[in-house]
């Protein structure tokens, strides 16, 4: 895959095909691989440009960069379409990868030609609450139709013994600061969420999060500075490794904790209601609904689910959910 300096930061991209030119940004922890079917299908009529945001797969992050912005994603594309000649070009972004696209799309007019902008956001976030209201954009005229899960999850714990500050995405190996787990997610689910939280491990520590397929392609976000990650993995196998890069003076060992939420298909813990579960729009409006899951949720209980919305026949986006009551 080639890659190409934007903005210090180097960024990996594919190109297929021939004709105007269309870009594809994935949201947060997706990357140029979620696009490929399509791409494929339109490499016939069209250039289409799908890429690894910085921070993701193989595009690693700078020197020095530990967090990102709307404008710094939008940036990027717009130097990623100029750099390569194709701009103007029609844009698609999905889930976060739609709030990159349009701010593209506001702030950077000449290099889009049009922007399809899909899906809610990635992600929603809720402590101490009973529910929450999110706002969707549509994109068609009928029915939205939303529903929602929680389910629990479960821990896997042992002891990591030393660190280990070596180049990861290098070479990935084991020993006693390095532990693997294999990961299967089922079909059917939407997806498998793995986590570690500063709140499991010692103060001053730094534990690392790295997920990889079978090709052994990175998914997700490479590890911050804190011990505080997650990855979102779609069905498939995959090898999860928990990495302990930094122990606080004096400690030489700590015991560290994987979390794992399977999100469908099974039974979830809690089913919050949602109002409207149905409701008429109109292409360009932007609705609200209200998922609550009141005393059906365990207070102090770590919840991940899903909100999925549909047009009446078919799943047209999902909002991550993690709750703790």
């Amino acid at each position: 895959m080639p890659s190409i300096a934007v903005n210090g930061a180097d960024i990996h991209y594919e190109l297929r095909g021939t004709g105007p030119s269309v870009m594809f940004v994935s949201g947060a922890a997706g990357d140029a691989g979620h696009f490929e079917r399509v791409a494929d299908l339109l490499a016939d009529e069209f250039t289409v440009l799908t890429y690894h945001r910085r921070g993701n797969s193989r595009s690693v992050r700078p020197d020095g960069w530990e967090t990102t912005s709307v404008a710094e994603q939008a940036d990027d594309a717009a130097a990623l379409l100029s750099g390569l000649g194709l701009a103007p070009a029609a844009v698609y972004g999905n889930s976060y990868g739609a709030i990159f696209a349009l701010d593209l799309f506001l702030r950077r007019p000449g290099v889009v030609r049009r922007a399809v902008l899909r899906a809610a956001p990635e992600e929603i976030a809720v402590t101490g609450k009973d529910s929450v209201k999110l706002r969707a954009g549509t994109s068609w005229t009928g029915s939205l139709t939303a529903k929602a899960a929680l389910y629990t999850g479960e821990k896997t714990s042992g002891t990591l013994t030393g660190t280990d500050q070596s180049d990861f995405s290098a070479s990935r190996h084991t020993n006693d600061a390095v532990v693997k787990h294999r990961i299967h997610v089922p079909e059917g689910a939407a997806f498998t969420r793995v986590a570690i939280t500063s709140a499991d491990h010692l103060p001053g520590s730094d534990i690392d999060l790295y997920a990889f397929d079978t090709a052994g392609n990175h998914v997700g976000r490479w590890p911050g500075i804190r011990s505080d990650e997650h990855v979102d993995l779609p069905p498939g196998d995959y090898d999860v490794y928990v990495v302990q890069y930094q122990l606080p003076t004096g400690a030489t060992s700590q015991q560290y904790t994987l979390w794992s939420w399977e999100v469908g298909p099974g039974t979830p813990a809690v089913t919050p209601t949602v109002a409207p579960a149905t409701q008429k729009v109109t292409a360009g409006d932007r609705t609200e609904v209200t998922v609550t899951w009141g005393s059906a949720a365990t207070r102090g209980e770590r919840y991940v689910g899903v909100v999925e919305f549909g047009d009446g026949s078919t799943v047209v986006g999902r909002t991550a959910l993690a709750v703790t009551p």
